[in-house]
């Protein structure tokens, strides 16, 4: 398990780098983001979307990337962006270059092979290609592109969980790398 300071340390740096991300020097009025390149300037960019599953995964990685040098199998840890609102040009672009929908969120590319205790007739092993997280907001449910790339990964093998926040998207991974002593209170 994490220590409590450990812990603590940890969300003060997800805090921190959050802090930095919405800066107000960095922001207009009413939460619009300004051009930060001109200081003189007030010239409103875009209004700020509010994303909160992209923060879970933002905070997420923010912990994968404080312990993947301690933890080498994190490294194989990553973000498949397909889901977020684009402007359609980009949108157009990233369907050409093979994008889809319902693609899920995090990638685990690490197999993993389960000892069966006695009660399953011990001995035999399950593998798992891989795990795949699909991160959603609670009280959001799967799309119907969501679920059928779910079941098209459990037939092939892969572990999948779907979370709702970022610690229990970090416990689910820490648990399948058998790094269980990083595990955090939910």
């Amino acid at each position: 398990m994490v220590t409590e300071s450990e812990f603590e340390e940890m969300q003060r740096r997800v805090a921190k780098n959050k802090a930095q991300a919405l800066n107000p020097r960095d922001r207009g009025q009413e939460g619009h983001a300004i051009d930060t390149e001109n200081p003189k300037s007030q010239t409103k960019l875009r209004k700020k979307r509010n994303t909160p599953e992209a923060d879970m995964q933002v905070a997420l990685f923010e912990i994968i990337r404080l312990n993947e040098t301690k933890w080498p199998l994190l490294q194989w840890v990553y973000h498949v962006p397909s889901g977020e609102l684009r402007h359609p040009v980009v949108a157009k672009r990233l369907k050409a270059q093979g994008v889809r929908p319902g693609v899920w969120d995090i990638t685990v590319d690490v197999p993993k092979w389960t000892r069966l205790g006695s009660a399953y007739g011990g001995g035999e092993t399950i593998t798992y290609s891989g795990l795949r997280i699909e991160m959603k907001v609670p009280g959001k449910k799967l799309t119907p592109a969501q679920i059928d790339w779910g079941a098209h990964y459990k037939s092939h093998g892969f572990d999948t969980e779907v979370c709702f926040s970022w610690v229990q998207a970090w416990n689910r991974i820490v648990i399948y790398l058998d790094y269980e002593e990083l595990r955090m209170k939910e």
